[in-house]
């Protein structure tokens, strides 16, 4: 046992501070949650409590709630309310309630885990949940699908917190004409997955019909599954953005398949940047890139690369810049007649199977009109 253990916590020794005697089975507010006495506890007094288990308490006759839903107390009336106004957080119910009913059993206190302090531009993404509610996004009433989440996004609450489950999209995934985040709550992006049926591509859909500035696009701790040949993973499109477009992510894994992501351009349309810092997190499909603007870049780090990374289109300048990555032999970057592009790797290695190698320029890239810089 550790040694600064101290006790499970099941039963916990408070003072009676309500400025009332408390009786054996009576509630004592402690906190951001409530306590039953074990035994009768005078005012001024501590004695015995129960922290966690299961118990009958009153409750508010006209309320109603579902099995699962956060219940809360209310000392003023003495008890159980589904309204969180001027009470306390109790539990999670046990059972469900109808009007009428005066007592219910509520789960004591693991409902606090719930009652998360929520951003207000944050929306709350949980497939796994198959109950009946009205969601909201919030923590305690998510939305079970991203495409119900994203269309409830604002240019205010813009960020997607979405929790482990598999989420089969029917379409792909619009991202709006504003900055936002689509974040995976996991310890590893796979417990986030994103995939499609057959039919469906991109997965997810970055092509924006207007922007009124810059808008940065946040993808982090998410495995998308564009598992299919004909899929592609992530679509950038700023044909009629009218401005720059930034693609971040982080912790991104992307399955083999279809193309990891495409970026398209029309003419020499606002500038596709793309950075990436991936945790030693695989990208296994192809990423082409049509240069449509000198400013476009595609930065990645700590990446291990399964595809060609291919650069084409009009001939402006681009730039590749790969830090502590490991990419396929022979086929880091290709480019065609038309693209100038400069290739910066940055204590990169190449894979061939099993095999690893430092990496030369055979492994950087083929095609007219390119610069190459290698540092170990």
């Amino acid at each position: 046992m550790a040694t600064n253990f101290v006790q499970e916590g099941k039963r916990i020794y408070t003072a009676n501070g309500s400025g009332s005697d408390v009786s054996s089975g009576g509630v004592l507010v402690v906190g951001n949650g409530i306590r039953i006495a074990i035994v009768d506890i005078d005012n001024g007094d501590s004695g015995n409590c129960y922290a966690q288990g299961v118990f009958t308490l009153a409750a508010k006759s006209a309320d109603t709630w579902s099995d699962g839903d956060p219940i809360f107390w209310d000392p003023d009336n003495a008890h159980l309310t589904s309204d969180p106004t001027d009470a306390t957080p109790a539990g999670i119910a046990v059972t469900a309630k109808t009007g009428g009913q005066t007592t219910r059993n509520v789960h004591l206190n693991v409902s606090l885990g719930k009652q998360v302090t929520q951003s207000a531009n944050s929306i709350y993404v949980d497939g796994g949940r198959d109950d009946d509610y009205t969601a909201n996004g919030s923590f305690e009433y998510p939305y079970k699908t991203l495409a119900a989440a994203v269309a409830a996004m604002t240019s205010t609450r813009n960020t997607l917190l979405i929790l482990p489950a598999t989420y089969t999209l029917t379409a792909s995934l619009e991202l709006p004409a504003y900055e936002c985040r689509l974040v995976g709550i996991g310890a590893l992006p796979d417990l986030v997955k994103i995939a499609a049926a057959v039919a469906v591509t991109p997965l997810i859909d970055i092509s924006p019909a207007s922007l009124s500035s810059t808008a940065s696009y946040y993808l982090s701790n998410l495995l998308i599954a564009n598992s299919e040949t004909s899929q592609v993973g992530i679509q950038i499109d700023n044909a009629s953005a009218g401005k720059k477009i930034l693609l971040i992510g982080s912790k991104l894994e992307i399955e083999d398949g279809g193309t990891a992501i495409d970026v398209d351009h029309a003419g020499a349309s606002d500038a596709v940047r793309i950075y990436i810092n991936n945790a030693g997190i695989e990208i296994e499909g192809a990423i082409n890139f049509d240069v449509g603007n000198a400013s476009d870049k595609l930065y990645i780090n700590n990446a291990v690369l399964g595809g060609l990374i291919t650069f084409k289109g009009d001939n402006v300048a681009s730039l590749i810049r790969l830090t502590n990555c490991i990419v396929p032999h022979d086929g880091c970057a290709v480019n065609d007649t038309k693209t100038t592009q400069e290739i910066v790797c940055l204590s990169c290695k190449a894979v061939t199977g099993t095999t690893y190698t430092a990496l030369d320029t055979n492994d950087i890239g083929a095609g007219a009109d390119f610069t190459e810089t290698i540092i170990d």
